[in-house]
């Protein structure tokens, strides 16, 4: 039998807990406070948690759903503010080593993610951060409602190839970036983000329905690919493109053929793939 929190500890929860309340309330108003509330609940996440059991849901899993919950919507409300954004993700993050599968639902999060991508495409720290996170839940299956990133649907996925294509147009002209804070030399690889692009569109790519393969997002998705690879061509290589090339071919030689000619041609000029040479008979 689970034991009763000592009466000082009680007192601890539920200040905490106010404190999380507070947030429930008003991250809709008050962005300096939002920004102060989430710093706090990422430096004390196990504590929070914990707060959050005791004193509101009483069940461990409902009360990671109900912080993934909130943090989800100040970071939507709130998508300009990059430190709010990193401090939700951090949040969820840390919070996913105590999750279960299925804990929050990647319907909510994949929407304002790909908006705060589109946002801040040209903040190299905000956008290596977010993609990390992306990479990270999608690896692990942690999170999402779905097994498969590609599962959430046409219209998701389309917006999110989308905002990938973008992020990857702006970051593939430069091998790297530095930034010198206290003595400390901090990189943000601008090749590692386009690396990890193309590894979440090889996932997107996956995708069952053929509508997606007509779709903008997926047309703009290709071209951010075949631009890649044709500028790092004898350059810092992009290791996770081939994979992403190989289920790109696979995926759209079922039910659309004409979409594969056509993204054979673009990879054909990009000098990634050779010609098909003809047998003569």
């Amino acid at each position: 039998m689970e034991e009763t929190p000592q009466i000082h500890e009680s007192l601890r929860y539920i200040t905490r807990a106010e404190v999380f309340r507070n947030l429930q309330q008003s991250y809709f108003f008050d962005e300096k406070a939002v920004g102060i509330i989430l710093y706090h609940l990422n430096t004390q996440l196990d504590m929070v948690i914990l707060a959050i059991e005791h004193s509101i849901t009483h069940q461990f899993h409902a009360a990671i759903r109900l912080l993934g919950d909130v943090c989800i919507r100040a970071m939507r409300c709130h998508l300009k503010n990059r430190d709010i954004l990193l401090h939700g993700c951090a949040i969820m993050a840390n919070a996913e080593s105590h999750a279960s599968k299925d804990c929050l639902l990647i319907g909510q999060q994949l929407p304002m993610l790909t908006d705060a991508l589109c946002h801040h495409q040209n903040d190299l720290r905000t956008v290596s951060a977010l993609l990390r996170f992306i990479y990270r839940i999608n690896r692990g299956h942690q999170f999402f409602k779905y097994t498969r990133i590609c599962d959430c649907g046409v219209a998701k996925c389309d917006k999110f190839s989308a905002a990938l294509a973008s992020v990857m147009q702006c970051h593939m002209h430069s091998d790297a970036w530095r930034n010198v804070q206290a003595g400390v030399a901090l990189n943000y690889s601008r090749t590692a983000c386009v690396n990890i692009a193309c590894d979440l569109l090889a996932h997107v790519w996956n995708m069952q329905q053929d509508e997606y393969f007509t779709s903008v997002g997926f047309a703009d998705s290709v071209k951010a690919l075949v631009d890649a690879l044709r500028f790092h061509k004898g350059r810092s290589p992009l290791k996770r493109a081939s994979n992403a090339v190989s289920v790109l071919l696979r995926r759209v030689s079922v039910g659309r053929p004409e979409i594969q000619t056509c993204v054979k041609i673009l990879l054909q000029a990009s000098g990634w793939i050779k010609p098909t040479r003809r047998v003569k008979n």
